[in-house]
């Protein structure tokens, strides 16, 4: 088979490889279908603190069941179209047993630190497939890892009917989560804030209509979804009481910000983290499916070689020439 592997921060080969083959009763081995790129695999390529090289990047996929083992019968037939939670915890370490598996000290990641769906096939455990609905295109389909994050973030958000939203951000996740927010959830007002003016026309066309280098306003609730530091820093200063910052966007592992202490104190602000997505695939498809006309379009670049995707990884294609990509194979 074919594949993308990353050896090592800013080593990246285009190969073929031997086709993984399943050795333990709770492995399936999936054919890959489509695989979403994400700037978690940019980062990759550049250097990620907890990766594993070398690796096969791509952690949002969907694919078929082509072989599985004795205990992934029990649940699951060859032939079946699934998506692929790529984050297996231990289940036995601390943060497990309190309910927070996404937090596992253990994590194993398909694509950070196991090899994931930039190939023609992988092996999964069966604990983290979950069935695609019947009929779901599958750039609608290839979304529900990153919807499942952003359902997270939501929940984390704590977000009542009347809140004012801010979004940081209109990269692919940032127009997800305006598409969510008011499709799915109701919140009727919804703004987002973008400095580049390419993605700006990117989201106007796919109908975000409330978005803006700036906004002499205060807010509720604000999603930083760029991982800037200019928006952390400037996301506690427009707050209102009481307001809730949720950070979704990837900093940078070194990166540092200025909080004034005393507005945190005297405006009762919240500032959370939102990590990955504990038991948000399954409704992360059923939104998909339920709202399907709602993230047409959003998917609107489709790589069909492992070389331009290789070309996407390196830099030397812009990102911000398009909302999101995946490699079809």
């Amino acid at each position: 088979m074919k594949g993308v592997i990353i050896e090592g921060p800013g080593k990246l080969e285009v190969k073929e490889f031997e086709t993984p083959e399943i050795s333990l009763p709770e492995e399936v081995l999936v054919k890959v279908e489509g695989c979403g790129v994400c700037g978690t695999d940019i980062h990759l390529y550049q250097g990620l603190e907890f990766a594993k090289y070398p690796v096969i990047p791509g952690h949002e996929f969907v694919g078929k069941i082509i072989r599985m083992g004795k205990t992934a019968e029990k649940y699951f037939k060859v032939g079946d179209r699934v998506a692929i939670d790529p984050n297996l915890p231990c289940y036995v370490c601390q943060e497990c047993r309190k309910g927070r598996y996404n937090l596992c000290s253990n994590m194993v990641n398909i694509g950070v630190n196991k090899d994931g769906g930039f190939a023609e096939y992988t092996v999964v455990n069966y604990k983290q497939i979950y069935r695609v609905p019947l009929g779901l295109d599958l750039k609608i389909a290839v979304l529900a890892e990153p919807v499942s994050c952003i359902i997270h973030g939501i929940e984390k958000g704590n977000l009542q009917f009347d809140d004012k939203v801010l979004i940081i951000g209109a990269g692919p996740i940032g127009i997800l989560t305006q598409k969510i927010l008011e499709n799915v959830y109701g919140v009727k007002e919804v703004f987002v804030q973008e400095i580049n003016e390419k993605r700006i026309e990117n989201a106007q066309k796919l109908g975000v209509k409330n978005i803006s280098k700036s906004y002499s306003l205060s807010f509720d609730v604000i999603f930083e979804m760029s991982g800037s530091l200019q928006g952390f820093e400037e996301s506690l200063k427009i707050l209102n009481k009481g307001g809730i910052l949720v950070q979704f966007g990837v900093a940078q592992e070194n990166s540092f910000a200025k909080i004034n202490q005393y507005s945190i104190y005297k405006k009762e602000l919240n500032i959370i983290g939102s990590f990955v997505n504990p038991y948000t695939m399954a409704k992360a498809l059923m939104i998909l499916d339920a709202y399907s006309p709602v993230f047409s379009g959003i998917v609107d670049k489709e790589i069909e070689t492992f070389e331009e995707l290789s070309q996407i990884l390196k830099g030397e294609i812009r990102t911000t020439d398009f909302t999101k990509a995946i490699l079809t194979y």
